[in-house]
């Protein structure tokens, strides 16, 4: 069983990497930062170092994003 970043779960492999890269997409898409690690929270490449984001911030983030 994968967990899924809103509490979920999934048996598909496939479906928690989406999931996850879905949720790091706006990060990229507005910053540029890169994700490299996911479960439990997300982590960037910045650009000039690292980042590490909880699972609440990014789920808030890219639900403004997608406004």
């Amino acid at each position: 069983m994968h967990r899924l970043p809103g509490g979920g779960v999934t048996r598909s492999e496939l479906e928690y990497i989406d999931a996850w890269r879905a949720l790091g997409e706006p990060f990229f898409k507005a910053l540029g930062w890169r994700l490299y690690a996911y479960d439990p929270g997300l982590s960037f490449h910045t650009g000039s170092g690292t980042e590490d984001v909880c699972v609440e911030l990014a789920l808030a983030f890219k639900e403004l994003w997608e406004k």
